[in-house]
């Protein structure tokens, strides 16, 4: 007999679609799973040491490198490097996880960088290869950027007299895509999320296209195992698509105080639409020539022809169903349970000093409450002598 099923699935005009319990569910049940659309690792996350996948955002690299990236010892710029000569081919860097052998030896701390080593991390080739043929980083990755197009980072200005334009300058000197990843850190880093869907969905679109080709020249017909533009946008456009403004300053427009508030946030949402919208377009068109097919020019004409994907409103109303429909997500790294293996706290005891020194558990910070109290008692006595003198000064003078 077939299980009848947990819930359904309804529309209303009251809630919209909604889901309604079909049987009794027990506590705890799993109702449904599913697999996020996409997926952001905070910038601030990322920069404090968390080495995920680019991909599927699994950990890589390892305990090792975990710590000596979480200790400070070792930047996240170096990881890559660390981990390919330290880990993978020094034979002192050993990790006894049954029969895992080396931290280079299992693939569980594989570590893989973008093929233009732009600070991008992958654990396996595979993912490095997705991310790269469909997932849009071909389109994103700033490993493609010229030297000369990173701002004039090498030019010397004699006068140093308009320091605040010179900034201004250099900035726009930058590449469209260090301008767009700029902008998306400095406005709001969910921007960041929109560029990968487009991204995802133009370089999908080419790689299907040629496909398409090669099977059309084998005689094979066009059977593509990759979707549709109207498949792969099916599942963004079926959410509530409410402007990103609108979202943002409903909670403010329920008081009267707050319509001032509201007008001015609402202004800020729209800016920062039309400037990301048009520096990712600019973006984009800047690295297809280096990255893409040559089906890059069709893919661009059907997604904006059907989607407008680079217009400020669809920037917000897909920002928007972010906003409404995104969860926060935390990971448990697999240090927490390495770091009961006794042979690793003993070959990383110096990072792991450091970490629990800048978690405040011991060092400085302990030092310093000891030093104040010290102070304290010290200003304590000394403040207490100054009273006796006082009593004596004035017994003595009382004296005379």
């Amino acid at each position: 007999t077939m299980m009848m099923p947990l819930h359904e699935r309804r529309n209303d005009e009251t809630r919209g679609r909604n889901l309604v319990a079909a049987r009794l569910i027990d506590a705890g049940s799993v109702i449904f799973v599913e697999k996020p659309l996409l997926c952001l690792q905070s910038v601030g996350n990322s920069h404090a040491g968390a080495l995920t996948c680019r991909c599927c955002r699994c950990f890589v690299g390892g305990p090792d490198l975990a710590l000596a990236v979480a200790s400070g010892r070792v930047s996240r710029e170096e990881a890559i490097e660390y981990w390919e000569t330290e880990i993978r081919d020094s034979s002192s860097a050993l990790v006894k996880q049954g029969n895992a052998g080396s931290a280079g030896e299992d693939d569980t701390y594989a570590i893989v960088p973008c093929r233009n080593n732009c600070g991008e991390l992958y654990c396996s080739a595979k993912c490095e290869e997705d991310m790269w043929s469909v997932g849009g980083h071909c389109l994103l990755c700033t490993g493609l950027i010229a030297e000369s197009e990173e701002g004039g980072a090498g030019s010397h200005h004699n006068a140093k007299a308009n320091d605040e334009e010179e900034e201004e300058d250099t900035t726009d000197r930058l590449h469209p895509l260090l301008q767009f990843k700029i902008h998306a850190v400095q406005s709001n880093e969910i921007l960041l999320m929109v560029a990968d869907l487009i991204a995802s969905v133009i370089s999908t679109l080419c790689r299907r296209m040629d496909l398409e080709e090669e099977q059309d020249n084998q005689g094979a017909g066009n059977i593509s195992p990759l979707p549709t533009l109207d498949e792969m946008m099916a599942p963004y456009l079926d959410f509530t698509l409410v402007p990103w403004w609108e979202v943002a300053t409903a909670p403010l427009l329920s008081s009267p105080m707050g319509f001032a508030e509201a007008a001015e946030l609402d202004s800020a949402l729209r800016r920062i639409c039309t400037e990301s919208s048009a520096l990712l377009k600019e973006a984009i068109v800047s690295c297809a020539g280096a990255s893409t097919s040559h089906n890059f020019c069709r893919a661009m004409v059907e997604i904006e022809e059907k989607c407008d994907v680079f217009s400020p409103i669809f920037f917000a109303k897909i920002i928007g169903s972010f906003e409404q429909n995104a969860l926060g997500i935390r990971a448990r790294h697999p240090l927490c349970r390495d770091i009961f293996n006794k042979e690793l706290r003993v070959r990383c005891h110096e990072d792991l000093i450091r970490c629990i020194e800048a978690a405040g558990m011991i060092g400085d910070d302990a030092e310093e409450e000891e030093d104040d109290d010290d102070e304290e008692e010290e200003q304590g006595n000394k403040s207490n002598i100054r009273e006796n003198e006082g009593n004596n000064i004035g017994v003595a003078r009382g004296g005379e």
